[in-house]
């Protein structure tokens, strides 16, 4: 009896130790679940779902998402593939996903500005000018395994209303996969000098003081000031912002002689420059006529103010 007892203890033994490595191997070869697929195929297959599958991985189990598009594959249709295609793999819980994107080339909105730039000076249109399209935030999606690009027909363009319109097909002519109607306007551009910092009335612009800014020709203003030799020795009118275009009635010449000052008073007589001393009558910057006196004849004379309380008598 005690025996059969120790050859049913030993049977229970080998059978314990040969279920525990049935279970290790089936572990072992189990299936493991991605959680990211990425294809570029049309079709999703079992290999794109799960790592280490033994068989049947190119099985098609269903259509791929768009190109650049993903979905989620849950928990219930992961066990149906398992169980249909003989995966060693179970769910563990039913929050468990896979996400299945579909590779793509995207031809952006700058690469599309830059096709109907190309096409638009085909058609004779140069010089800086501004794009602007009428929708925003454009694409062309394709698949991963065409060329990334874009050709432009039919292109339409009106001078003096500056319209366009044009049709975008990619990645070719030839291969019409996706097609885009774009429009737009053309803003010319002109480049205008503005200052480089914020200056108050009384500071005295230097060319240091200049930099150049695009803007739309349509808003170039009557009395804009588009040479910087017109700004270079100017005092603002008022506050002027840096980047902000100049208008004449910005600027003025600044004060060169104060009324009650002393100057300096030139003469040029026969081809001579003579000095005097003198006093100012009047407020004057550079280039005006002032009265001014001159103090040893006390004499009233009409001066043009050529530099900081100098003036000079013709």
């Amino acid at each position: 009896m005690n025996h059969i007892i120790f050859i049913s203890m030993k049977s229970i033994f080998f059978a314990l130790v040969f279920g525990l490595g049935l279970l290790l191997a089936t572990q072992a070869n189990a299936a493991s679940l991605r959680e990211l697929a990425v294809v570029n195929e049309d079709v999703i297959r079992v290999n794109d779902l799960f790592d280490g599958v033994n068989r049947n991985g190119d099985a098609i189990i269903g259509n791929a998402p768009a190109p650049g598009k993903e979905i989620a594959v849950n928990a219930r249709m992961l066990n149906r593939v398992a169980l249909t295609y003989d995966v060693n793999w179970s769910p563990r819980s039913g929050n468990e996903t896979v996400t299945v994107r579909r590779e793509a080339q995207i031809i952006d909105q700058a690469m599309i500005e830059e096709s109907v730039r190309g096409a638009l000076a085909e058609k004779g249109l140069a010089g800086d000018y501004t794009l602007t399209l009428n929708a925003s935030d454009m694409s062309l999606v394709l698949p991963a395994d065409v060329p990334q690009t874009v050709s432009v027909t039919d292109v339409k363009y009106t001078p003096g209303r500056e319209l366009f319109s044009a049709t975008l097909v990619a990645p070719s002519i030839d291969n019409p996969l996706k097609t885009l109607e774009v429009s737009g306007q053309v803003a010319r551009s002109v480049s205008v000098p503005t200052l480089s910092r914020n200056l108050r009335k009384g500071e005295i612009i230097s060319v240091n003081d200049i930099q150049f800014t695009d803007i739309p020709e349509r808003l170039v203003a009557r009395d804009q000031i588009l040479d910087a030799d017109q700004l270079i020795g100017m005092t603002p009118a008022r506050v002027l912002v840096a980047g902000r275009p100049v208008k004449e009635s910005d600027i003025s010449a600044p004060q060169m002689v104060t009324r009650g000052d002393e100057i300096t008073i030139q003469y040029n007589v026969g081809g001579m420059l003579l000095t005097a001393k003198g006093r100012a009558m009047d407020n004057g910057a550079k280039g005006e006529f002032i009265r001014i006196t001159n103090l040893s004849s006390a004499k009233q004379l009409q001066a043009e103010v050529t530099g900081s309380r100098t003036v000079t008598v013709y």
